[in-house]
């Protein structure tokens, strides 16, 4: 699989940033990226990089399929959740999903510089292509999984990043109801927040998790719970949910108190 040549498809904040990445830092050459909405494309490449919104991305494949001439080689998504085996198909024609660990919350060519990669794909030369391709952009390896494990993957990366967002939202809401100013009481938060995730980044999670959850406080527990569903019953189902799932997990013999 050569792979001079790479089009990219979709203008968001991931096909704008692939685009610069391949440009800065990959040998192949790069054109696009190119509206996914277009009626028709003209693609002259080995392979095309559809960045586009999942809800796109089968039917984009197809009209990859109809205007790509024969030189393609590839056709890859970088959607987490959806199966190469989705794509639309051509004799000789590779798909694979490539999906970078990431969050990009604006378009950088150094987004995926020092993070890995899932990959999916039935054919072993796609997945060495995305070895190659990922190393070229500076990125540190790749998870390989098998198709059936995908939407499960994608929710994993949903707890680990989409998840921490929203519970920092949950703490803007609660200072703002204390009439504190958010970004004063998340600065105040800092330590204990980057603490607490260094912790679970390190260890089993299950051995380093500490407060009223972990010491059966009850009494403590009650008034969160009232305080929240006061404030915003979200809010409490949230924590009664975290509570739900620490309750049921067995403690770990090297926990640390």
């Amino acid at each position: 699989m050569s792979a001079q040549t790479i089009t990219i498809v979709g203008q968001g904040k991931v096909g704008l940033s692939l685009a610069d990445a391949i440009q800065q830092k990959s040998p192949a050459s790069v054109s696009g990226p190119i509206p996914a909405r277009a009626a028709r494309f003209e693609i002259d490449s080995e392979v095309v990089i559809i960045a586009t919104r999942d809800d796109m991305v089968v039917e984009t494949s197809r009209k990859v399929i109809e205007s790509a001439t024969e030189r393609l080689e590839m056709i890859v998504q970088v959607a987490g959740s959806i199966a190469p085996s989705a794509l639309a198909a051509r004799h000789g024609v590779s798909v694979l999903t490539l999906h970078p660990m990431q969050t990009i919350s604006s378009p950088s060519a150094d987004s995926f510089r020092d993070i890995y990669w899932m990959c999916s794909s039935d054919d072993p030369s796609a997945i060495d292509w995305a070895g190659k391709f990922v190393a070229d952009l500076g990125g540190l390896g790749l998870l390989v999984l098998e198709e059936p494990n995908l939407p499960l993957y994608h929710a994993m990366t949903v707890f680990s990043s989409n998840f921490i967002t929203l519970l920092m939202s949950g703490v803007e809401e609660i200072a703002v109801s204390m009439k504190l100013e958010p970004e004063t009481v998340k600065q105040a938060l800092k330590t204990l927040a980057e603490t607490a995730l260094q912790n679970a980044l390190q260890n089993p999670a299950n051995s380093v998790l500490t407060g009223p959850f972990i010491r059966k406080d009850f009494l403590t527990i009650r008034k969160h719970q009232n305080a929240l569903s006061a404030l915003d019953p979200k809010l409490k189902c949230i924590y009664d949910a975290f509570f739900g799932y620490a309750v049921k997990k067995k403690p770990d013999a090297k926990r640390k108190e």
